[in-house]
């Protein structure tokens, strides 16, 4: 074997090497970005998710499908903090009937402890259940939610809330990945393995609330 065909041979295996390696970064930046992606559609499906239930729910205040049950604007909201709300309104009877069955319900959205089951350390339940049934939720990822109540002179309220002061609400919603993406890499940031996105309702208020 020639001087010049060992040179050639060692040529090769160097350029195979840096092919199988450069092959390896695009392998592992394709999956890097696939898992990125993923993880922040999910947060993104989920945000949809809870503003659609929020918005039909918020709008509803107030709403009966019986007019000799309908409330007076100051009954309608019954307590209120920045974590949780209770309000009357007639739910719908189905996902394809909103009409209400005439009869009023206390409905509740309280934000619950964080949910230590999942890598994601700051995810917390969102109870949406009515009075006196048993707390019902699901872990989507919620990390804050925030309600800021307003007077009908824009004045912010101060706690503890007069619910018959609100005339409109500012939501917060913030949504994380419960279980992330590369979680145990001690080199990134939460935000980067735990993509969030964030909802905000500037002027909430319905019809039924209006003062």
């Amino acid at each position: 074997m020639g001087y010049s065909t060992l040179l050639d041979i060692i040529g090769a295996m160097i350029i195979g090497g840096l092919m199988i390696l450069s092959i390896n970064t695009i392998n592992q930046t394709a999956s890097e970005n696939s898992g990125r992606y993923n993880s922040d559609l999910i947060s993104q499906q989920n945000l949809v998710s809870i503003v659609e239930l929020l918005e039909h729910d918020f709008s509803r205040i107030g709403y009966c499908e019986n007019p000799d049950s309908i409330l007076s604007p100051e009954e309608m909201i019954t307590y209120a903090d920045s974590t949780k709300i209770k309000f009357w309104t007639d739910i719908a009877v189905s996902k394809i009937n909103f009409r209400g069955d005439g009869t009023k319900e206390e409905l509740i959205y309280e934000l619950g402890p964080d949910v230590n089951a999942t890598p994601n350390p700051n995810d917390k339940l969102l109870y949406r259940y009515v009075s006196g049934t048993v707390k019902d939720a699901s872990n989507l990822g919620i990390t804050e939610f925030r309600i800021t109540y307003f007077d009908n002179m824009n004045n912010k309220l101060s706690h503890p809330i007069d619910t018959k002061l609100i005339s409109y609400m500012q939501i917060d919603l913030r949504v994380e990945d419960c279980y992330g993406y590369d979680t145990d890499n001690s080199d990134k940031e939460h935000v980067e393995k735990f993509p969030t996105v964030f909802w905000r309702q500037i002027r909430m208020a319905t019809k039924n609330m209006s003062r």
